[in-house]
């Protein structure tokens, strides 16, 4: 019982975790970035939104995402039906219906009544940040009390409550796993919850949950600021990762926080070498550090930014191996859109670079011998003949307009489709010419590189597909089939191809993507013993589905850039 117990407190402080996380002493802290200065300076981690949502956009987003709470929460309450039936018993009943009222309770709490509810509103601010490596989830909160007895309340569905400490005159709540303890409470108008070491003394949790103030602090430091306006980034959940400052923590000596934390699993950093602990340092300065944040938001569209920082030598190389592929990078309507843009010969000279470099600096560290003894194979493979028309490509661009009659319920494929790819050449005219050596028929058809469509009648394709176009210039040949075929490979081949093109590029009708989603949960597996009950699946199809009314458009492009690899992403709001 005793276990159970821990096992009830356990589950209450890792839920209230998630449901914190989705939305000496020093002087008080100013009104200004008030969350901020509870973040250490050198922190290695911080997602934080220090500004409300917009009002407008939270209100246009609310709707669809409790319709989706609601879907899911049946699809658990199901789960826990079917486990109920699995294993009879008064004592399993009687924690299971516990476990369906916790769930109650916690998807209330997502609701915005149930937030406002627990003192958690669209204006609280939120920080989530690792003081040293441990990690804290800080919010705003309007009301102590009112958060205290939402988790009470959870406490009693569980049948358990957590124990009580304090510390500098605070209580908080706290649950004990082997060396680990979880630890939730109010301090200073803030609902913190973080895990620290139960070796703890009492100043090194003042320290780890804020009640002494870090000596530096992210705020006074402006790191955030600085990266909001060196990227024109919103304040809304605004953070990095500092991948240099993580690996810092295993390769020295731990401090601080990190010395209890490292000593629970036993981690000794002197068994790394000092050649090691050098090379090591050397390969992580190539991505020191992800930075991340929203560009816009509205309730017309809402666009996000990841940018991996690079060292400048690659980042300047890398920026190289994208080529111009025509709409590559646009959104041209239809089902869905992707593609790549390469150029062979800059990525043979990346690769040609980094060999280089390796074998005039070598790797001593034994991590990184397979990698060393990699050199020599790659130079046998770069001393490989390559087709001249390889090193023409230039990248690929697919859309799908529409898949008729697909209809995954009763898994009836499509009866037809409406597709356009595209392949960049820097001499487009010599793949053709090539084909027509394999496809005797082409040569009969005048395809000239003018982009004017020219219908596709080869013996292959007869009763195969209708109505199949091409269209060429000098740099691309588009193929397209379906109804709109001609205007189409016309449209793609003249698109537009600045030379600007990502890396990659992918663009989504969300609403039929998540219906088509939604179709799939229905989907009844071969093995009956792994079926899920149909309700679960309803569930989860009603999930997709609530998305699927949220959003119109979606868009992701990879690019490179003076600044590393930039992961954009964007998504039209439906009406």
């Amino acid at each position: 019982m005793k276990r159970n117990r821990k096992l009830y407190a356990l589950t209450v402080a890792a839920c209230i975790a998630v449901v914190v996380g989705a939305c000496g002493k020093k002087d008080e802290p100013a009104a200004e970035d008030s969350l901020l200065v509870y973040v250490p300076a050198d922190t290695p981690y911080v997602i934080a939104n220090t500004e409300p949502l917009p009002k407008d956009v939270v209100e246009r987003m609310n709707p669809a995402l409790t319709e989706a709470i609601e879907a899911y929460r049946s699809v658990i309450g199901e789960l826990i039906n079917v486990a109920a039936k699995k294993d009879g018993g008064a004592e399993n009943s009687e924690k299971l219906e516990r476990a369906s009222s916790v769930v109650d309770q916690l998807f209330e709490l997502f609701t915005p009544e149930g937030m406002e509810a627990a003192g958690i509103t669209r204006e609280s601010a939120v920080a989530m940040y690792g003081n040293g490596l441990l990690p804290v989830i800080r919010i705003e909160v309007t009301s102590g009390d009112a958060f205290d007895a939402a988790v009470g309340r959870i406490e009693k569905s569980a049948g358990a409550a957590m124990k009580v400490a304090t510390v500098d005159g605070s209580p908080y709540r706290y649950t004990d796993i082997e060396s680990a303890r979880l630890l939730l409470g109010i301090f200073q108008d803030h609902a913190v919850f973080t895990v620290v070491p139960t070796a703890f003394d009492d100043e090194q949790l003042k320290r780890a949950i804020g009640i002494t103030l870090p000596d530096e602090n992210i705020a006074e430091a402006g790191t955030l600021q600085a990266i909001a306006d060196d990227n024109g980034f919103l304040p809304h959940y605004l953070g990095f990762f500092s991948l240099d400052r993580i690996a810092a923590a295993f390769l020295d000596p731990p401090t601080g926080m990190n010395a209890e934390l490292l000593a629970l699993g036993d981690y000794d950093a002197s068994v790394i070498s000092d050649v090691c602990r050098e090379e090591i340092r050397g390969l992580v300065q190539i991505a020191p550090r992800v930075i991340f944040g929203y560009e816009s938001m509205s309730t017309d569209k809402i666009e996000t930014r990841a940018i991996f920082e690079l060292r400048e030598d690659i980042a300047a190389q890398l920026k190289l191996l994208p080529a111009a592929v025509p709409g590559l990078g646009e959104d041209l309507g239809g089902l869905m859109s992707f593609g790549f843009s390469l150029d062979p010969k800059a990525a043979r000279d990346f690769y040609e670079a980094r060999l280089d470099a390796i074998e005039a600096d070598p790797f001593e560290c034994e991590y990184f011998q397979d990698m060393q003894a990699g050199v020599a194979k790659g130079r046998v493979a770069l001393q490989q003949p390559i087709p001249p028309l390889v090193y023409d490509f230039r990248g690929v661009n697919v859309i799908v307009d529409d898949i008729d009659e697909l209809d995954l319920a009763s898994k009836q494929p499509p009866t037809n489709a409406e597709a356009t790819i595209l392949l960049a050449m820097d001499n487009a005219p010599a793949l053709l010419q090539m084909g027509q050596m394999f496809v005797p028929d082409l040569a009969a058809m005048q395809i000239e590189a003018d982009g004017k469509p020219v219908k596709v009648e080869t013996a292959q394709l007869q009763g195969v597909v209708d109505n199949v176009f091409a269209a060429m210039s000098n740099e691309a040949i588009s193929l397209s089939v379906g109804p709109n075929a001609e205007s189409r490979a016309a449209e793609l081949l003249n698109a537009s191809a600045d030379g600007s093109n990502p890396f990659f590029g992918m663009t989504l009708d969300a609403g039929r993507y998540y219906q088509m989603i939604g179709e799939l949960m229905m989907l009844e597996t071969a093995n009956e013993q792994a079926d899920m009950p149909e309700t679960v699946r309803e569930g989860l199809r009603d999930s997709m589905l609530a998305f699927g009314k949220l959003y119109d458009r979606m868009a992701m492009d990879i690019e490179f850039t003076d600044r590393g690899v930039e992961i954009y992403s964007m998504m039209t709001l439906a009406d």
